[in-house]
């Protein structure tokens, strides 16, 4: 995975401090990856400030399995969630994005890539023909979101403009045994075979931050050093 970061990998706690990266589990704790391989990067900057966009690249370099992904993006004072959603990356997929900033002085990431995405990414959102989007919000820092009281710092979007971002895999799914999976994987024609029952199943049944995504139907199993 890139974005113009450095790629490496998680290390425990000290993930924070690095400069962004994949982790590999091992027998005894998370660890740094040798080959660019893993299950999280860290992410340590984005910007959509002063007309900078920050692009993202990431790779399910699984060869057969369909890989859910989170991507959280945190804001810069108070690291108070202010987008996330899950992408559904078919085997040996591609995904690109960019953060960016919108006319009406809101940023958005927003992708021309048609993956699978929940909540799936919207046209009108978006800065440029051809694209899909979603924007970033303050109800994080507000007091407007349920489980996250106002802060006491600045209210305003601002706080969005910059922050840093992680991503995760949740679970892997195999076309040849799951249909959910197999709803994600692209055609010939580069489009999904049917996002809205992914999107749908994932709405009833989660998998929510917290769950395993091996409960998801029974249908996607344990994370694996995908990423790239």
């Amino acid at each position: 995975m890139t974005s113009t970061f450095k790629r490496t990998q998680l290390a425990g706690a000290l993930a924070a401090v690095m400069a962004a990266g994949l982790v590999a589990p091992s027998a005894q704790a998370a660890s740094l990856t040798q080959n660019g391989l893993g299950e999280v990067a860290l992410v340590p900057y984005y910007t959509a400030r002063n007309n900078i966009d920050t692009y993202i690249s990431m790779i399910n370099t699984h060869p057969t399995k369909v890989a859910l992904v989170k991507i959280k993006f945190y804001e810069r004072d108070n690291t108070r969630d202010v987008r996330d959603f899950i992408i559904a990356l078919s085997p040996n997929d591609v995904w690109t994005a960019v953060v960016t900033m919108r006319p009406d002085g809101v940023p958005v990431v927003q992708t021309a890539d048609n993956s699978c995405t929940l909540p799936a990414l919207i046209e009108s959102e978006a800065t440029r023909p051809g694209m899909k989007g979603i924007r970033f919000t303050n109800i994080g820092y507000t007091g407007q979101s349920p489980g996250w009281t106002r802060d006491g710092g600045d209210p305003s979007i601002a706080r969005t403009y910059d922050g840093h971002f992680n991503v995760f895999v949740m679970g892997m799914g195999d076309p040849a045994t799951s249909s959910l999976a197999r709803a994600a994987v692209h055609g010939s024609n580069g489009v999904p075979a049917n996002c809205g029952a992914l999107i749908t199943n994932m709405t009833t049944y989660g998998p929510g931050e917290d769950s395993n995504p091996a409960t998801f139907k029974g249908q996607f199993t344990e994370p694996e050093n995908v990423l790239k």
